[in-house]
């Protein structure tokens, strides 16, 4: 009688698989913590009027579902993916694009999936929380005609988060990069548009700077409302700061420097991640080539009146051709040679 104990699946694959490469196949499987903080209208607790969801909380909760397979799973999906935060494979993630509109204005809680909550606790085992933020500048001139110069910007930024023994009483910027995106700038309005960008930079790193109702730090510790304000800053708070700014160094000059909402920034990034930009670039090359063309027609057709008034030129200074009547050529055939009468 066999009483040996069947092997389960779980225990077969533990046994072949070392933890390296355990972990390797959990990278794989681990998405980015992609989230987005609001304020509700009507709360259902006036308490808390703060949400924030986690747009891969299902895919998040399968894997969390693996990890109660065994010890040795759970072990191993622990490890994994710690590492993978730690190395920044994984990371927690703050878009302010995934709001198409202002990320400051209340929302309605049922245009919230409740099953996209963001579970807090999962939240601060990051170690960082990136943000990612875009903001179009256009700069038209008074003195010139056509359509304004476009700069879309994109803003990273990095936040040590407080985790573990690491205790923060500040908002930990780590670093904050700038890029461009796109834009029709030309050298003459550059100056300009650093110096709208440095100035949303500076609101980022001294949001104090925007006399805010909520005082900084706002991710120290980690909660609801502190990542709602921190959204805010970047999308509202240091576009207002710029602008100002701006208006009170420069004044009336012949520039006039507008920063687009940030409605009117995700607008942008849709156009140009739709291709945009490149259809701009087909339609130019397109316009060139048939001004081109015009061009060509009009170059061939100033040529053929050219040559036919040197035909009709010519032709003028010929002598005039009389054209003899039968009698006259009958009576010259007569001189030539009589015998022909």
């Amino acid at each position: 009688m066999n009483t040996q104990r069947p092997v389960s699946s779980a225990s077969l694959i533990e046994r072949m698989l070392t933890p390296e490469l355990f972990g390797m196949i959990w990278l794989e499987l681990f998405p980015h913590a992609h989230i987005a903080a609001h304020k509700l209208r009507l709360p259902e607790d006036p308490q808390d009027p703060f949400r924030v969801t986690l747009f891969a909380r299902d895919e998040w909760a399968r894997l969390f579902l693996l990890r109660k397979v065994s010890k040795t799973f759970k072990c191993m999906f622990d490890s994994a993916l710690d590492d993978a935060k730690q190395h920044g494979k994984v990371r927690l993630i703050m878009n302010m694009a995934r709001h198409n509109n202002c990320p400051a204005k209340s929302m309605d809680l049922k245009s919230l999936p409740t099953a996209m909550e963001a579970p807090m606790p999962f939240l601060a085992t990051f170690p960082s929380l990136y943000v990612l933020d875009y903001q179009v500048i256009e700069i038209d001139s008074k003195e010139e005609d056509g359509d304004p110069q476009v700069r879309l910007e994109e803003l990273e930024a990095e936040y040590v988060l407080p985790t573990g023994n690491l205790q923060l009483n500040y908002d930990d910027l780590f670093y904050l990069n700038t890029n461009i995106v796109y834009t029709t700038q030309t050298d003459a309005n550059l100056a300009a548009f650093e110096e709208v960008i440095d100035d949303i930079c500076d609101a980022i790193w001294h949001p104090d700077l925007l006399r805010p109702k909520v005082e900084p730090p706002y991710l120290a510790p980690l909660t609801k409302e502190g990542l709602y304000h921190l959204g805010c800053v970047f999308a509202t708070g240091a576009r207002r700061l710029a602008a100002t700014r701006y208006a009170v160094t420069h004044g009336e000059e012949n520039l006039t420097v507008d920063i687009g909402s940030h409605t009117h920034a995700v607008a942008w990034l849709g156009w140009f991640d739709e291709g945009g930009a490149e259809r701009l670039k087909i339609e130019a090359k397109q316009l060139a080539e048939e001004a081109e063309q015009k061009e060509w027609d009009a170059a061939n057709e100033a040529a053929k009146e050219k040559w036919w008034a040197g035909v009709q030129a010519e032709k003028a200074l010929r002598p005039p051709v009389v054209l003899a009547s039968a009698a006259e050529v009958g009576q010259k055939l007569l001189q030539e040679d009589p015998k022909e009468a």
